[in-house]
């Protein structure tokens, strides 16, 4: 139920192609997920997440992505930029270069990334999805 709520934001990888197909989303669309929720959860109104998650899917540093992508912070501020770093300071400091930051939203990606690993590998047998 929870991804078919956050399946209306979050596009799965490899959408159902068509009746009684099922969609298939990638370990990068479960970061999204979860990011959504934590941001979803301020009130942040569901286009400017759409727009929050497709500025980070577009970003050289592949801020979401599970495997590959950086573990850090983002932050999104209340005028709806949003910078990366390894520290909220590192962030912080991109943001503040053009207007200083007065309220912002900051999600460490550790712990969620952490939390889909581990839950990946223990539905995981011999390396082969269970």
């Amino acid at each position: 139920m929870e991804i078919a709520r956050l399946g209306q934001i979050i596009v799965p990888e490899y959408p159902a192609n068509g009746k009684g197909y099922r969609a298939y989303y990638t370990g990068t669309n479960l970061v999204e997920m979860r990011v959504t929720e934590h941001l979803a959860s301020f009130g942040i109104p569901q286009k400017r997440i759409q727009r929050f998650i497709e500025d980070l899917r577009k970003s050289r540093y592949q801020w979401l992505d599970l495997d590959i992508g950086r573990d850090g912070w983002v932050v999104l501020d209340s005028t709806g930029r949003w910078s990366g770093g390894q520290s909220v300071a590192e962030a912080l400091t991109a943001l503040e270069i053009k207007l200083p930051v007065v309220s912002a939203v900051m999600i460490d990606l550790r712990p969620i990334k952490k939390a889909i690993r581990d839950n990946i590998d223990n539905n995981t047998i011999e390396g082969e999805l269970a």
